[in-house]
């Protein structure tokens, strides 16, 4: 049995933030994740100052990205983060685990060929996806164990996602040439250092979504 996203989520249309207009802070010094719409480090583009008047969504829901060319790149959020534009919140109507999700954020992710970036994208329809029912997740969802993480956080341990700060990227390298990456979408390119680069896939969804792409720290 399939069943509409909204029957088994309340679906939202996240913070629609600008990464390029906020403060950068390391999670150690209280940052908080910031979801873009990239595939990749589970979508999160760097830590970032809380803002006084936004709340961050709570870890434990799903995202989802509604543009671009890895667009309907779905994954759990295990911190509290604010998000990008064009990125959905997902809070499941009903209890459920974390094996669950992964497997939904999969059942997500194989819609993908019903849209195209920059063309018919997910904004509008998103809420009527069709997905499978809880009662029909294949049994061995049930059985997979997801026990080693969870017993490594409750010793203590945990990842942290590390901003470069505005003043340290300035200097972050003194070669002749510096690898920049889209904070949204993840793609790099190489510039001298010090250039000022914007993502062709951020230009292609308008003005007001671009940012700048950040240089890495050299070692």
């Amino acid at each position: 049995m399939l069943k509409k996203l909204n029957e088994l989520f309340d679906v939202t249309y996240g913070n629609k933030l600008d990464l390029n207009k906020m403060t950068l802070l390391p999670r150690l010094q209280g940052g908080i994740n910031f979801v873009g719409r990239s595939s990749q480090n589970h979508g999160v583009s760097g830590t970032v100052a809380p803002l006084p008047n936004v709340q961050p969504y709570d870890a434990g829901v799903i995202t989802v990205s509604l543009g671009g060319t890895k667009l309907l790149s779905s994954f759990v959020q295990e911190y509290p983060f604010y998000t990008a534009q064009n990125v959905a919140v997902l809070k499941p109507l009903v209890e459920m685990t974390f094996s669950e999700k992964i497997f939904m954020c999969l059942c997500i992710r194989h819609n993908r060929f019903r849209y195209s970036a920059f063309g018919r994208e997910a904004n509008r329809t998103l809420r009527e996806l069709l997905v499978p029912d809880l009662s029909e997740f294949p049994n061995w969802i049930h059985e997979f164990s997801v026990g080693g993480y969870a017993k490594l956080a409750a010793q203590g341990f945990q990842l942290h996602w590390q901003s470069v700060l505005a003043s340290e990227q300035a200097t972050a390298s003194k070669a002749s040439m510096t690898k920049f990456t889209c904070p949204e979408y993840g793609q790099s390119t190489w510039a001298k250092p010090g250039a000022r680069l914007i993502c062709g896939e951020c230009f292609g969804e308008g003005e007001e979504n671009i940012c700048f792409m950040l240089a890495e720290q050299q070692t």
